[in-house]
Parts: C-alpha cells; structure tokens; sequence
C-alpha cells in the first residue's frame, strides 16, 4: 500500500471529482443497512463471522463507491474533452452533427466530419492518456477490494464446510461405536 503522505503520484491536472469522494468517507448508512441484510442472509454462528460479515459489507460499499469514482473520473474527463475539442475545432461538441453547411451560405464554415473526427480523436487520446494511471490505479483499487470480499465470502463457506465435515464425522463415529 502506499504511503500518500509521503509518497504521491504526479498526477497532471488534479481532478475535483477525486477529492470530493475523499472529503465525503465511507456511507456508513450504507454499509450498516447492508451489514442488517448479509446477517439476515448469512446467519452468523458467532463473533469471528460477524466480524467478517462486517468486513463483507464494508468491502461490498467501498467496491461500489470505487466504481462511482471510476465513473465521476470518466465524466470529468469527457466534459474536459468537451472543451478541449471545442477549443481546436470552433466550438461544437464531440458528437455534435457537422453537416448540411455548404461553400454558397453566409458565416464560417464547420468543420467536415473527418477533420471533427481527428480532433475528437486526439483530443480524447490526450485527456485519457494525461491520466491513464488514475484510471488503471482506480480499477485496480476495486479489483483488490473485491478479491478481499471474495476471500472472506470463502472464509464462511470454508467454515461452515468444515462444520459440517466435523458433524458427519461424529455422527459416522458414533454410528461405529454403536456397531462395534
């Protein structure tokens, strides 16, 4: 894990939408109303599986609020897209129609679609790639938090597996004890 007080990556333009998700925390009115439906459904035996029926919720909402970040990421980058293309190709917006302007009118002319479509092109080339690390840091924050909710959904199921194992093994030697 990095130590984001002492080491920081460079990012190239800070994001707002970044820091307003770090500002806010985690929804702990999420993450409660999720942990009262996991111990519904899972059935806790004791105080380990509550612990980790508590871990499940708390990795399921940050999971969640880490896709909401990939998003708000995604949208912000488009809007800078937006102005960014604007800015090279006259004001009109990436996806905007360019046609039905010709040589005879009056006013400036719009750019063609394959010229609209080269700006486009790079203009959303530069802006993702000024922060492709955001991104890929970001997927792989949430592939790691649900790879951990994962293991501990596997944890439950391992013990409870287990409990089983050891009650038919009981069962199967009570059975031989009576026989014999």
């Amino acid at each position: 894990m990095i130590d984001t007080e002492h080491e920081t990556a460079p990012l190239a333009t800070p994001l707002p939408t970044l820091l307003a998700f770090a500002e806010l925390g985690q929804d702990k009115a999420a993450v409660g109303s999720l942990y009262q439906l996991l111990l519904a459904d899972i059935e806790p035996g004791n105080l380990i599986e509550r612990l980790w029926v508590r871990d499940i919720a708390v990795l399921t909402i940050r999971s969640e609020e880490l896709r909401l970040v990939q998003l708000a990421v995604h949208k912000a980058l488009m809007a800078r897209t937006d102005q960014e293309f604007a800015q090279q190709s006259g004001a009109h917006r990436v996806g905007e129609g360019h046609s039905g302007t010709t040589a005879d009118e009056a006013g400036p002319r719009a750019p063609g679609p394959a010229l609209c479509g080269k700006v486009a092109e790079r203009a959303v080339g530069l802006t993702y790639a000024e922060h492709l690390a955001v991104l890929n840091g970001l997927a792989e924050m949430e592939s790691n938090v649900r790879k951990d909710r994962d293991r501990i959904i596997e944890l439950i199921g391992d013990r409870r597996k287990g409990m089983v194992n050891s009650v038919l093994e009981m069962i199967l030697d009570g059975l031989e004890a009576r026989r014999g």
